[in-house]
C-alpha cells in the first residue's frame, strides 16, 4: 500500500514558489514534481525527498505521510 502525503503537508505545498523550491531542490522538474504530487509517486517515499519536503512545509518527516491502519 502506497503512502499517501497529509492533507497538511498537501495545503502547504499550494504555493507555487514551494513547489519549485522543492523541485530545484531535489533536481527535478517542476512538471515532474507535480506528477509526483497528483499520482502519489513512490518518489515521495525517498529519504531525499522526504527531508525536503519537510524542510520546505515545517512538517516533520515522521508527519508528512497519513497514518496506515491495520
Amino acid at each position: 500500500m502506497s503512502k499517501i502525503l497529509t492533507q497538511d503537508v498537501k495545503a502547504k505545498l499550494s504555493s507555487e514558489q514551494t513547489k519549485m523550491r522543492v523541485a530545484l531542490e531535489l533536481e527535478i522538474a517542476y512538471v515532474t514534481l507535480i506528477r509526483w504530487l497528483r499520482t502519489n509517486h513512490r518518489n515521495l517515499t525517498l529519504d531525499k525527498t522526504k527531508e525536503v519536503l519537510s524542510k520546505h512545509t515545517g512538517v516533520s518527516v515522521e508527519d508528512l505521510f497519513e497514518k496506515q491502519h491495520a
